[in-house]
């Protein structure tokens, strides 16, 4: 990355005065040294090592505590910024975040969410190593590592603690490492998304002698192409009552908590099966060749539905369709997998259309198309079967806990899980998710087969001292949280509303949709420019398809093509020449930055509500739509076009790049970082000169 300070430097360097030819040479060779020594170097093994990363399991209950521990090794001369987007289990509740440097340990606190982003852009900065751990969506977090200093090795440790789940009558906790391709447009921006390489990456598992000797077992070492699978075969080990404590604000509190299987009653099924036949679907699995799709149908087939049920099968790919026909022949009539996986869709159609009281979806669930909040809120309760190794919980799975619904994995075989499933879904709903501002003092929670008994009683911690007058009360410090209080925590949120959510995430340390991890090493060595940014990435699934489904989230002229501005009650004049309005400003005599005259001309050129500025939330995540609708003649202008064909980056890109260079928004400094962190010497000096017409 090329710093301000750089193109400042640079432009001192290009506009020097020489009376004297003999120095122009001079001030060719000394650009030529300046850039080569500042020059961005693209990520290289030799500059940036990630050592195997360590997986330490523990065992709190019927919940796993899992430690993660990754060495990174900067060899490079400069100070780097690393992010890493990766998969937590979608109920974990991560705890804890820790980074060692020269056998000094930090350990992180949690912040609102947005603070927490704030003080990582200005250490970022000031030059001060920061660490930021943020939840994407549920299930998919983000890890920032800014400024490793060069020459140095860091740990990054971080803690999470996971319910159980019961699969085929064993207890399983997944931990998801790595996924194949999702169709649909990604909602994360470049610099969040997944990335993902052919090199091998391996984990080394280690169990506690507490996990041993409950029966539980894991791989040594694995691959991280495929999830890592912690079995316990003897699930009655985990059955027991186990406590723990939590705090809100001023007060503690004690929670029992009792899993059970989920009892078996003689409810008839109200249902409607969804079935994915998504190209994806045509994995098949590396040992029998069978198909995803295969094995969901011979599980259906292999059913306990009984005469009094009502269930109706449902077919999706990018279209929705009801199979008529009795249950046993409507598995016969699947239509093979071929197309894109729109649950979205698929889910609001049945809704829509059906009376019926719940829904069971199969599907990978690998797909961005899903507005879960609206979904949860259409009154069904949805419940989930993810297949495949390569599946992805984070957004279907968030739904189902939304709706009260449970969530299901299988790798192959589905009919015990199938039957599952349908032992769970013949319950009444027992309880539907009300969301409060107060703890209740019982809960029950259904999760992976297992229902949760869960009951919270305040406790004040007295102690008692017998003194020679009699009795003394003094308080004493409240019991400290353990790994199954965390997960429970994390389990209730949906059943609070965002102020109580949001407090129990910041009395409790948890991270969430609310609340991140942020830690700051004041004792690291200041850096004099911004870091060089790289992307860590995940390795690809060892089922990974490529197919005419998958949509990448690459930007391309075609989000300026093709706008309906009517639609946004927009008028767009004939003739706009705002182009030069916008990089040199309204009045020549007055200096103004690009920000300030984009708003301005906006505020003049369109006869709409003024805008006050950008919506860079919008921007970070993916969504183009308020810059490519409102700045329909910007980002067509053809000066523009020019400089973007010579620079080779979107016209987007370019527009936005210019935005944020003046702007003081974080997610506007973020967004410049990132995106000149590759570019060459002459795009940058070509950025620069653009910029410098303001």
């Amino acid at each position: 990355m090329i710093t301000k300070d750089d193109l400042s430097e640079i432009y001192k360097i290009l506009n020097e005065k020489n009376t004297n030819n003999k120095y122009e040479e001079d001030i060719g060779l000394k650009m030529e040294k300046y850039l080569m020594h500042n020059k961005i170097k693209s990520k290289a093994e030799k500059d940036f090592i990630i050592k195997d990363s360590n997986y330490y399991i523990d065992c709190d209950g019927a919940f796993l505590d899992v430690t993660v521990i990754k060495k990174y090794i900067n060899n490079s001369d400069k100070s780097i910024e690393a992010l890493s987007t990766f998969l937590v289990p979608l109920q974990a509740a991560l705890y804890h975040l820790s980074y060692e440097i020269d056998e000094r340990i930090i350990t992180a606190n949690i912040q609102k969410k947005n603070n927490a982003r704030n003080t990582y852009e200005q250490a970022i900065d000031d030059g001060k190593s920061v660490v930021l751990h943020e939840e994407l969506l549920r299930g998919i977090h983000l890890l920032s590592v800014g400024h490793i200093p060069s020459n140095k090795e860091v740990i990054i440790t971080i803690k999470y603690s996971m319910p159980v789940s019961i699969i085929s009558e064993t207890g399983m906790w997944r931990i998801p490492v790595t996924i194949g391709d999702i169709y649909g447009k990604s909602p994360f921006s470049e610099s969040d998304d997944f990335c993902f390489s052919d090199d091998q990456q391996y984990a080394n598992i280690h169990l506690s002698d507490i996990a041993k000797s409950k029966g539980i077992s894991s791989p040594v070492k694995c691959l991280l192409n495929q999830p890592i699978d912690i079995k316990i075969k003897d699930i009655s080990k985990l059955m027991d009552t186990s406590y723990s404590y939590i705090k809100l604000k001023d007060k503690n509190f004690k929670i029992n908590i009792l899993p059970t299987l989920n009892d078996n009653n003689n409810s008839d099924l109200s249902l409607d099966i969804i079935c994915d036949i998504s190209g994806s679907m045509k994995k098949e699995n590396k040992n029998t060749d069978i198909s995803l799709y295969n094995y969901m149908r011979v599980g259906l087939l292999d059913n306990s539905i009984k005469e009094n049920d009502n269930v109706t099968l449902w077919e999706f790919n990018e279209n929705i369709k009801r199979i008529d026909n009795d249950y046993q022949n409507s598995i016969y009539n699947l239509q093979k997998p071929n197309g894109g996986t729109c649950i979205g869709k698929a889910l609001e159609t049945v809704i829509r259309q059906s009376d019926k009281r719940d829904i069971l979806i199969i599907t990978d669930g690998k797909s961005y198309d899903l507005n879960i909040h609206k979904i949860s809120g259409m009154g069904k309760r949805i419940s989930v079967i993810l297949i495949g190794k390569d599946s992805l919980e984070a957004n279907i799975g968030h739904l189902a806990l939304l709706t009260g619904g449970q969530l299901f994995f299988t790798d192959d075989t589905c009919g015990p899980v199938i039957k599952q499933a349908y032992n769970a879904l013949r319950y009444k709903y027992a309880e539907k998710i009300e969301q409060l501002n107060t703890i209740k003092d019982k809960y029950i929670i259904s999760y992976g087969g297992l229902d949760y008994h869960i009951s919270l009683c305040e406790q004040h911690y007295l102690d008692t001292k017998i003194t020679g007058l009699g009795l003394e009360y003094n308080y004493s410090q409240p019991k400290n949280i353990t790994p199954s209080g965390y997960a429970i925590v994390n389990m209730l949120l949906p059943y609070f509303t965002k102020e109580l959510a949001e407090d129990m995430c910041l009395s409790n340390h948890i991270v969430s949709y609310l609340t991140s991890l942020i830690l700051l090493d004041n004792a690291s060595e200041k850096q004099n420019s911004l870091p060089n940014t790289i992307k860590i990435p995940l390795m690809k699934s060892e089922c990974s398809f490529s197919g005419p489904h998958v949509q990448n989230n690459y930007f391309n002229n075609s989000i300026t093509r093709g706008i309906s501005h009517t639609t946004h009650n927009m008028y767009i004049p004939d003739t706009c020449d705002i182009t030069n309005n916008l990089l040199m400003g309204i009045d020549l005599n007055k200096k103004t930055s690009i920000q300030e005259n984009y708003l301005h001309v906006l505020d003049t050129a369109y006869p709409f509500p003024k805008i006050k500025d950008i919506e860079w939330m919008k921007i970070n995540n993916g969504d183009y739509s308020v810059l490519s609708n409102i700045s329909h003649d910007i980002l067509n202008d053809s000066f523009l076009k020019s400089v973007s064909k010579k620079l080779n980056v979107d016209v987007i890109i370019l527009f936005l790049l210019i935005l944020s260079y003046s702007s003081n928004d974080n997610y506007a400094k973020r967004f410049y970082r990132f995106y000149t962190k590759n570019m060459t010497d002459n795009q940058l000096k070509s950025l620069y000169d653009i910029i410098n017409r303001t």
